[in-house]
């Protein structure tokens, strides 16, 4: 039990440092790409890359501000999360079909097939679509549909925590057991406004950028029959 306990408090501990670091970084990109996107006086490039904020565009505007550093720090940092989640969909991959789903293979073979389910998707809708689309995944997939699925998880673990019989030696004596039901409704409203929210200003987003599209289009194409009709009066 002291071992378990142990381990815990190590895993919250490290998991703690993790998201504070995580939130620095969020923190440091967010207050940059507001104060140069807030300027009156902003040069045409910082103006297009403040038009459509990206990964690549954040790292720009921080480069801009900070100085060459700031943005291989970045770029360092988006590696790192990008391996740590690699190493956590590995190992989640091989202990649900190792232990849940009893599958055995080779292993090479299960981290094939693991890699593969997460990358073909985004891969295919990449090359169809391009990076525009890609974007748009990450935040509708990656952010909204994956909190809704893990909000489902959660569910089920809490059940089992709250199960005096199943993890009795585990449940915290500290936090009562309506505590933890309210704390768990407040933070599913908080978590649907947020994915409402998301999902609205992206479609937003985008059904903004096919206006602009579409009145461009039509100026083009206007502008066009205007020069065949001068010409053929001339």
């Amino acid at each position: 039990m002291n071992c378990h306990q142990s381990a815990c408090k190590y895993f919250l501990i490290e998991s703690g440092i993790a998201l504070f670091i995580a939130f620095l970084i969020n923190v440091a990109v967010v207050s940059v790409t507001g104060d140069v996107c807030s300027k009156p006086d902003l040069s045409v490039g910082n103006r297009a890359h403040c038009n459509n904020i990206t990964l690549e565009t954040a790292a720009l505007l921080l480069k801009n501000v900070l100085g060459k550093w700031s943005s291989i720090i970045f770029a360092v940092s988006l590696l790192a999360s990008g391996q740590s989640s690699m190493v956590t969909g590995t190992y989640a991959g091989q202990y649900i079909m190792q232990g849940f789903l009893d599958l055995k293979m080779k292993l090479w073979l299960r981290n094939l097939l693991t890699r593969c389910i997460a990358i073909v998707p985004s891969l295919v809708v990449t090359i169809l679509f391009g990076s525009s689309a890609t974007g748009t995944l990450i935040i509708i997939a990656s952010v909204a549909i994956l909190s809704w699925v893990l909000g489902f998880c959660l569910i089920g673990v809490n059940m089992y925590f709250l199960g005096g019989s199943i993890l009795n030696w585990l449940v915290s004596d500290h936090i009562p057991k309506a505590g933890s039901i309210f704390a768990a409704f407040v933070v599913l409203a908080l978590v649907i406004v947020y994915m409402g929210m998301l999902i609205y200003l992206t479609l937003r987003k985008e059904n903004a950028a096919g206006t602009r599209l579409t009145v461009a289009l039509d100026v083009i194409m206007t502008t066009t029959r205007s020069g065949q009709e001068t010409l053929e009066i001339s």
